[in-house]
Formats: C-alpha cells, structure tokens, sequence
C-alpha cells in the first residue's frame, strides 16, 4: 500500500484577516517551500488559486521564477486551476466558468501546465451541476473535503456525475487538510481506514496552513524516518496528479454519485445578505455589459473593453472566495469586499452606457413623436 503525502498550504487569502495581510502570509509561505525545495531532493509541493500567483509574480518576480523552475521539475505542483477557491453554492454558472476560464489560462501562459486536478478542500458545499462545468474545462478529478463524513455520507473515491452525464472522479479527504507533527500519525491512520478495499494506495495531507504556512521540516523528518509505515505500508511525498494516475486502472470499480455535495455551514448561508446582494449584483452587470460592448463591437466597430471586463471577472471572482461570500470573514475584510464590488458595477455599468449610446447614434429618430429606445439585455 502507497500512502501518497501531500504536502500543502491552505491559506485563506481572506477571512479573519484582511487581503493585505492574507497576501503576505501567501508570498512568505512560497518563499519558505521554494527554500525546502531547494534545500532537498524527495519533497513535493501542492498549491493553487491563480490569484494567489499573481500576487507573487507581481510582488517578488524573482520568487516567481523560482516556482516556475520547480514545476518543470515536477516537485511543485499545480492544482485548483482556478483564481481562487469560492463558494461553490452561491455563485451563478458563468462565474464557475470564467474560474476556469482565467484560472486554467493562467497556469497555461505562465507554468506551461494544464490543471486537471479541482480542488476547492475548505468550500462549504458543492453544487451538482459541479462535475458538468468540471469536466468541459478540462479537468478530470475533483479533491473536496466538505461536506464530511459526520455530514454526508460518501465513499472516498468515487464517479461524481452530473445530470448531463458528466463526471470527474472526487476524493474527500480526511480527516483534514492540515496537520501538526503530533497528529500525523493519526493523519495517516485516519486516511488508510477511509480507502476503499479494492485499491492499494490513497491520499493523507499535510502541512499546518494558514498562519502556520505550509508543511514544516518536522512533519518532513517523520515522513523520511517512517518512509516504511508499517509492514505493508509505504508513504511517498506525491501529489494529487500522481495519485490519481496510479488508480486508472481501478477506476472501473469505483462507485457513482449523482448529486450535490451537501451540507456544511449552512448558517453561513443567511448571513451577510448585502455580500451576496452585491455579488449577484456583479455578475449580472458584467454579464449585461458583455452583450452590450458585444454589439457595439458588431455594429458599430467600438473596440471591445477586453482588459477592462477581465479586470472586472477577476475582482469579482477573488470576491466569491468561500469566507468572502459564504459570510464568515470579519467585517473589515467585507469593507474591502463592499468596495472591490462597487468598483465592478462601476465598471462594467460605464461600458454598458458607452456600448448603448454607440449603438442608439445610429437610429434614425425623425417623424411625430417623442422617440425612446428600450434594450433588453435578457
């Protein structure tokens, strides 16, 4: 049996801290795993969310080529594919696209790699029509850890399919993303009594997050000096890709889920209305400036507000991050959040008039009466 170790960071970009602060604990984390790295030659690294690469690329460039040189080796790698990992209930299908669309297109310009590896291990839930969007951006597996076993019951592995047909192979994670030295062999324990019996191998993490940063040179030690976990037993510093290729040929047995991955703070849920007022707020403004600047394009041969709109994409999607929009950050980070999200109505509502005026200079208005026109953006 192969007890594949993943060593992980999971930082909150934001929730009882502001972004700022989140930013900070991001970058410092990276910077001690590149050194880890560096310093040998067995450990292998896991993180995503585009965002929080972005940060480091335009904060620390040097850093960034350094992440870069170790994901061509193999040893950092690159999961989530997403800008962030949100709320997975709230928002609507276009904003689970476009963190893939932006996600995914990140990775590919910047590491050269093409995530197939979801993972959102800290969301609340995860709506069913999840495996649909997965699946046709390009990913074929899915790494979760709510709802948990006390909440849902689920098999480890298995077939998570939507009402469409499609369907990616999930694992739920236990006991934890994270662990401390004194709980790893628990951990691992933990991890080894959730795998199904017809497989030999399965996944256990690692690494104390968010304030703590990422895995620590203690948890590494234990990994090294019990390489050999007991008579059948080995554990290996790996990552979720790997793990999942070294299942393929046992896929076939693994059971069918046809339904949403629910439920796990539900109270967050009727908490912070004006968050999600906001936030359902921006996504129909950027859809409708969309079109508009769309046609304006077409008709009238207005440039399209490419960097603008993404810009906008991007603020909002950093904004449904799952403390962010399920309402469970503190309230200086929702003053930051209230802000961002005026800025992408602004935005996307000046594209919008501009597009709309482009195309009404052109109607011929003469003859008796007063003229209107009417847009329907539906």
């Amino acid at each position: 049996m192969i007890i594949h170790m993943i060593g992980n960071a999971h930082i909150d970009p934001v929730w009882l801290w502001r972004w700022p602060e989140g930013m900070s604990e991001m970058i410092s984390t990276c910077r001690t795993m590149v050194k880890m790295l560096n310093e040998s030659d067995d450990l292998v690294f896991t993180k995503g969310e585009a965002a929080m690469y972005e940060w480091i690329e335009r904060t620390d460039p040097f850093l960034f080529r350094q992440i870069q040189d170790l994901v061509k080796t193999g040893r950092w790698n690159i999961v989530n594919g997403w800008w962030v990992q949100p709320d997975c209930n709230l928002p609507n299908g276009e904003s689970f696209v476009r963190q893939s669309l932006y996600g995914k297109r990140y990775f590919s310009e910047k590491f050269k790699v093409d995530v197939r590896v979801g993972y959102n291990v800290d969301s609340f839930g995860h709506a069913g029509s999840l495996p649909q969007i997965l699946k046709k951006s390009g990913f074929d597996y899915y790494v979760f850890m709510r709802p948990g076993p006390q909440e849902k019951v689920l098999p480890s592995v298995f077939y998570w399919k939507a009402s469409d047909e499609s369907e990616v192979i999930a694992f739920r994670l236990t006991p934890a993303y994270t662990a401390r030295k004194s709980d790893l062999e628990k951990q691992i324990k933990t991890s080894m009594k959730d795998m199904p019996n017809f497989l030999n191998s399965t996944m256990s993490f690692y690494g104390v997050g968010n304030h703590g940063g990422g895995p620590t040179m203690a948890q590494v030690k234990y990994i090294r000096k019990h390489k050999k976990f007991d008579e059948n037993t080995i554990l290996e510093f790996s990552s979720p890709e790997k793990y999942f290729d070294s299942i393929k040929d046992k896929t076939s047995k693994l059971p069918i889920v046809e339904d949403e991955l629910q439920y796990h703070s539900i109270g967050a849920y009727s908490v912070n209305s004006k968050m999600k007022f906001l936030n359902r707020k921006s996504e129909n403004a950027l859809l409708t400036a969309e079109k508009f600047a769309t046609l304006a394009n077409i008709i009238c041969g207005i440039d399209y507000s490419y960097s603008e709109l993404e810009n906008a994409w991007k603020t909002l999607l950093f904004n449904q991050f799952h403390d962010l929009l399920g309402g469970t950050a503190i309230k200086e980070a929702y003053e930051d959040a209230y802000n961002e999200l005026g800025s992408v109505i602004s935005t996307a509502e000046k594209i919008k008039q501009i597009s709309m005026q482009s195309i009404i200079k052109d109607i011929n208005t003469e003859g008796n009466g007063m003229p209107f026109v009417v847009f329907n953006p539906s």
